[in-house]
């Protein structure tokens, strides 16, 4: 199963970043969702993880909505990245044979493999800023 949420929440703070820049304060989720074609509670729920970390504040009500809680070129992919994937990159597997020196060592040399995999993430994600983006569009 694909793992939308990265894609669909930098879609998400593009949109916001654009509304910032035309002067319009905030975006409801149910525009939000118009323009990315999805449904405003799946706007709503991954909305959630990007308020925690402090990259978009919500205003509650009929008049509500979203914003970027910090300037656009303020806001890296890494940020995005980091606080809507609550998750591991790569995992090595469980079920395996305990008898085996080579089996019982994988583990420990994936979670090395793992973690270079993410930091090489991190650091290409941290040198592009959702300005950048925005510019692109």
């Amino acid at each position: 199963m694909d793992d939308l949420r990265f894609a669909t929440s930098i879609h998400i703070m593009i949109y916001l970043a654009n509304t910032q820049k035309t002067g319009q304060l905030l975006m409801s989720s149910s525009e939000l969702a118009n323009g990315l074609n999805a449904n405003p509670a799946l706007i709503r729920k991954l909305l959630g993880p990007l308020v925690e970390a402090g990259l978009v504040e919500t205003v509650q009500g009929k008049a509500g909505g979203a914003r970027l809680a910090k300037p656009a070129k303020l806001i890296t992919l890494k940020d995005i990245y980091v606080a809507c994937i609550d998750r591991e990159i790569a995992f090595s597997r469980e079920n395996i044979n305990q008898k085996c020196p080579i089996s019982c060592s994988m583990k420990v040399l994936f979670a090395g493999i793992a973690d270079g995999m993410e930091k090489a993430i991190h650091t290409h994600l941290n040198q592009t800023t959702l300005e950048k983006l925005l510019k692109n569009c």
